[in-house]
């Protein structure tokens, strides 16, 4: 089973200010994030990252990145 982990924020927790975006007061840093658990022959992976309760009538997307699945990790970026 594919796993999605952070060191920056706990599952299902508030994510830090550091990784809002500046016109919210944030500083629009990336998240660290390591993942587990690719199957065999995966040649790349879709990382959507959306607000399901934002106020609008469908999910606020923040960011979307095809990933090659090696390395398993993506460092806390500014």
């Amino acid at each position: 089973m594919l796993g999605l982990y952070s060191t920056d924020f706990e599952h299902e927790g508030v994510i830090p200010t550091a990784h809002i975006g500046k016109r919210a007061g944030g500083e629009n840093r990336s998240p660290a994030l390591a993942w587990s658990g690719t199957p065999e022959g995966t040649a790349q992976l879709l990382l959507a990252v959306q607000d399901i309760v934002s106020p609008t009538r469908t999910p606020f997307v923040y960011c979307v990145a095809l990933l090659e699945p090696d390395p398993v990790t993506l460092p806390t970026e500014p």
